[in-house]
Parts: C-alpha cells; structure tokens; sequence
C-alpha cells in the first residue's frame, strides 16, 4: 500500500515537472497580465512539487525528512536574520514557519495510531482461543492425572495398611 502510494506521487510529481518546465518556456515571452499569471502557475507548481516530494519522504524515511526540515528552518531563520530588505526578511520568515509546519506536521503523523489492516484482529483472536484450548486441554489432563494419581495412592495407602495389619499379626 506504501509503495502504490508512493508510485502515485511520483507519478503526480512528473506530471508536475512537465507542466512547471511547459510554463518556464513561455514566461519570458509573455507580458503583463499572462506573465502575472504564468508566474502565478509557475510558484503554485513549484508548491505542489515540493508537497509531493513531502509526502515521498515521509512515506520513506519520516525521521529523516523531520531532521531535513529542522534544519531548513534554522537555515531560513539565520537568513532572514542577514537579510538587507524587509522583503526578503519576510521571504525567509514564510520558508521558516514553512519548514516548522511541515516539521510539527510530520512529527504529529509519525505518532498517529493508524488503523489495524482487515483481519488483524480475527487473527489474532483465533490464535488466542487455539492457546485457550490447548491450555484447557493441558489443564484437564493434568487434573486427570492428578485423579489417578491419588486414586492410586488411596490404593498403596490402603495395601500399607493391610501390610501393617499382616506384620502385626
């Protein structure tokens, strides 16, 4: 299930390529309001490649892309701290609260209870009354045992006593 999942953000995230190379080709022929908007396109496929590659990571290596993250945060912190306009401040400011909310998000996915596949339990329900039974029938023939056991020393206690009444007459 992980690996069709991944296979299919993949998939989504070439298609993204292709769609992000098509509008790079024609962004330095357009002007104005299709430039605006191609531009527009171009941030909003970038977005969505970037997603993509999220998902991927996690599905393959959470801890590794939490670790990545981190430190991406703390990189766009200490750029925005050597950033010369407010523009580019905030530029860095929006990468870090980025990185942190992908961070907080991954860390609260990795420690999701996800669902039991079908038949889990059945399983393991099946199991647990096979134990029960062998244990029962261990149990039965050890009170059986048990039974003859002491039917058996009823018998040797009742031949001491009749020994006991020979040798003392």
């Amino acid at each position: 299930m992980v690996n069709e999942r991944i296979a299919k953000l993949t998939e989504c995230r070439e298609q993204y390529k292709e769609m992000l190379t098509s509008v790079r080709a024609k962004l330095p022929m357009a002007s104005g309001v299709e430039a605006t908007a191609l531009a527009r396109r171009d941030a909003e496929l970038q977005r969505k490649i970037e997603q993509c590659n999220i998902e991927i990571r996690f599905l393959q290596d959470h801890n590794g892309l939490i670790e990545d993250y981190r430190r991406q945060y703390e990189d766009a912190l200490t750029d925005r701290n050597n950033a010369q306009t407010a523009e580019e401040r905030e530029a860095f400011q929006r990468r870090a609260d980025f990185c942190l909310a992908v961070t907080a998000d991954a860390l609260h996915m990795a420690t999701e209870l996800r669902p039991l596949p079908p038949g889990v339990l059945e399983t393991i329900e099946s199991d647990l009354h096979q134990a029960a039974t062998i244990a029962k029938n261990t149990v039965d023939a050890i009170n059986q045992a048990i039974s003859v056991l002491n039917t058996v020393l009823d018998g040797l206690i009742m031949l001491a006593r009749v020994a006991e009444k020979i040798a003392v007459a």
